[in-house]
Formats: C-alpha cells, sequence, structure tokens
C-alpha cells in the first residue's frame, strides 16, 4: 500500500486476482471510502473473505491493484534531469 487515503487519486494497475479480469486497469479515479468488510468478486464470485480496501467509483478494490498519482505540487518538487544525445 502506498498509504493511499480517502480523496486521493488513484489508477486502476492490476486485474483482479482470482479471475483476472483487467477491463478496470488504466481507470483513475479518486478514493471514496476505506473500509473494512466482506470483499467477492463481481465477476466470478469468488469470496475474498474480510480485508480493507478501497471504495472507488462504488467499486471495492484492494490497495496492491491501485497506484497513488501524486498531486501536481508534489510532481513539481521532484527533481528530472535527463542528458540529450547532442547532434551535430
Amino acid at each position: 500500500m502506498e498509504n493511499i487515503k480517502v480523496g486521493d487519486l488513484v489508477m486502476v494497475i492490476k486485474p483482479i486476482p482470482c479471475c483476472g479480469y483487467d477491463k478496470r486497469i488504466g481507470m483513475i479515479s479518486t478514493v471514496e471510502q476505506i473500509v473494512e468488510r466482506g470483499m467477492y468478486c463481481t465477476i466470478c464470485g469468488h469470496n475474498f473473505g474480510t480485508s480493507t480496501h478501497t471504495i472507488v467509483n462504488g467499486i471495492g478494490f484492494s490497495f496492491d491493484r491501485l497506484k497513488k498519482i501524486p498531486p501536481l505540487e508534489e510532481q513539481d518538487k521532484i527533481e528530472t534531469k535527463e542528458e540529450l544525445p547532442c547532434k551535430v
């Protein structure tokens, strides 16, 4: 878990582990809630048991399927250096 909390912008980066459903990979949205309750796959019905997970767009995601997108002000603080080849 990348210290994801309510209000963070996240992107789905992994498929559902039980059946491999991957149609939500790339979805970007804001975390609405963090809850602890029973979780099951809406595609294949696999029961994951009780766990802590996020609610994004009304859908439950385990933390390991999400990547936090840092706020723009944090991105401005990241120093990047790229050497460009000199063409003569």
